[in-house]
């Protein structure tokens, strides 16, 4: 049994590396950042996927600690020198007690004093100004700048519903970015990184230099972990973990690999998320690590009011990533900015399809959706849907109706009437696809498509569904284009299924069942 101390929660370098704590060796690709001709970077990730980590493990580069690289590959492959430093981490400035002007006008103080410089200028962008200038003079170097989570004033303000103070803060982060402008000559190295990326106009709109690097295929996996990364770091790991449920090495391998990785911002590899891999190892077991933390609430509100449950294969043009703005939010965007979503596929001609990433991401926001339309808990999701399996993998269809009719009791009457056609197709899309691995929606056959097809245990499910008919006629769909036809080898008992739904009762109005045969 493994016993690797793996630094869950460290995002300081030194520390992990002083601690003995496990490090995936990101410097190769940070070697290649280093040594690129531009100097203004831009890295927007999700969170818990490691900028932290990125910024602190430059932070100790640029301030020339070999020793603490000496078993990294980077070690002997560069001139170890000393810059001065600007590191502005936002979510360590106290913005709620201190309003963002004077938390980063405290940021900026300290940092001078810390360097026996004395600052004249009171507004805080002059003030940065003035001490990158001074800062660059005292040592002879241009300063190297570290801002980490650049949006988080913005972001936080957001997840509260006030979009006042957020708007506020764009407006003093717009001012205080604006002064890195025409200082190339006081300036060796500038990273900024963040969740979101807010569209050129309202944000950076002064820093035309700023190469974002977000979708830039070779620094895909700058953080994340690569499936050589766990194949290299992890091996030991995965044999416990094997051990523990009761697969194969390779079979748990590949359970690894469907539950977390997936991550893809047009580079070559999928990435996995390091948090959600690092508690696998750790905990030795499998589970929604990553999700635990709250999905923020605006997204939500959007989600509802689009009725957008259909998250897999969303086509969308390259555009969308940069158009993220406060006044007209994309949940779209939101949600591939924010982790939700990743890209599977290009399309070609700036075109690509959104996905889940994984299974963790996939099942514990499908349970976050369908609370949302159907008005429940998303606590009362995981437990209802286990049941759910349970219920049909004993063929227990009568039961079955009565958890799909649960499911729209607690929809508001007067939003279930304005809305009534969503709500089924929502409620009842995303209840399937909460059921697991097991189910399939929207089946395409020769002569038709099955609404889902469900396999649970010695049971397969075709279900149709119609509005304004009864369940006869679906059933009657079911028989007529032979949807079970691929499956009679299958050794399953083939159960059909018609729901109908009507406007005037809000759930199942018509429920019939019908044995295909084994």
């Amino acid at each position: 049994m493994q016993n690797r101390n793996y630094g869950i929660g460290t995002q300081d370098f030194k520390s992990l590396i002083t601690n003995d704590c496990l490090y995936v060796d990101k410097t190769p690709v940070v070697f290649k950042l280093l040594h690129k001709s531009k100097r203004y970077y831009f890295l927007s990730r999700p969170r818990r996927f490691g900028k932290s980590l990125l910024i602190s493990t430059l932070k100790q580069i640029f301030s020339g600690n070999k020793e603490l690289f000496k078993n990294t590959w980077i070690y002997d492959k560069i001139e170890w020198e000393k810059y001065p430093m600007i590191h502005i981490p936002f979510s360590g400035i106290d913005i709620q007690g201190l309003g963002l002007e004077n938390a980063i006008d405290q940021r900026l103080l300290e940092i001078a004093k810390d360097n026996d410089i004395q600052l004249v200028n009171l507004k805080y962008s002059s003030r940065f100004r003035e001490l990158i200038v001074k800062l660059s003079q005292k040592g002879g170097k241009g300063v190297v700048i570290l801002i980490d989570e650049y949006d988080k004033p913005i972001t936080d303000y957001l997840e509260d519903n006030n979009i006042h103070i957020a708007q506020q803060n764009r407006e003093i982060l717009r001012n205080f970015y604006s002064c890195l402008k025409d200082l190339d000559e006081h300036i060796r190295f500038c990273f900024l990184t963040g969740i979101s990326k807010f569209a050129r106009t309202s944000l950076f709109s002064h820093l035309n230099h700023l190469w974002d690097i977000s979708l830039v295929g070779e620094f895909g996996a700058l953080v994340g972990i690569t499936q050589q990364e766990v194949d290299d770091n992890f091996s030991e790991a995965m044999a416990d973990l094997a051990v523990e449920v009761n697969l194969s090495y390779e079979n748990c391998r590949e359970a690894v690999k469907e539950w977390y990785n997936g991550y893809n911002w047009r580079g070559k590899e999928n990435v996995y998320n390091p948090f959600s891999i690092l508690h696998l190892f750790q905990e030795l077991q499998f589970g929604n690590f990553w999700f635990k933390t709250a999905v923020p609430s605006f997204l939500l509100k959007l989600l509802r009011k689009e009725y957008d449950y259909d998250l897999e294969n969303i086509e969308v043009e390259l555009t969308l990533f940069e158009s993220y703005d406060i006044e007209n939010l994309s949940y779209k965007a939101l949600l591939f900015q924010t982790g939700y979503l990743t890209i599977k596929t290009s399309l070609g001609m700036g075109v690509y399809t959104l996905g889940y990433p994984n299974r963790e991401v996939k099942a514990a926001l499908s349970s976050h959706v369908l609370g949302l339309y159907s008005y429940k808990s998303k606590d009362d999701m995981g437990p209802l849907m286990r049941s759910m399996i349970r219920v049909l993998e004993n063929g227990d269809t009568k039961t079955f109706e009565k958890q799909l009719n649960s499911l729209f009791a607690q929809i508001p009457e007067v939003l279930f009437r304005q809305n009534y056609e969503n709500f089924y197709h929502a409620i009842i899309y995303t209840a399937l696809l909460l059921i697991g691995v097991y189910t399939q929606c929207e089946v395409m056959h020769r002569d038709g498509r099955t609404d889902a097809v469900i396999h649970a245990g010695e049971y397969l499910y075709i279900i149709e569904f119609k509005i304004g008919t009864d369940a006869e006629v679906a059933l009657h769909q079911i028989d007529t284009n032979k949807y079970a036809a691929p499956y009679l080898g299958s050794g399953k008992k083939i159960v059909g299924i018609g729901i109908s739904f009507t406007q005037t009762k809000k759930g199942i109005s018509d429920f019939k069942v019908v044995e295909k045969g084994e």
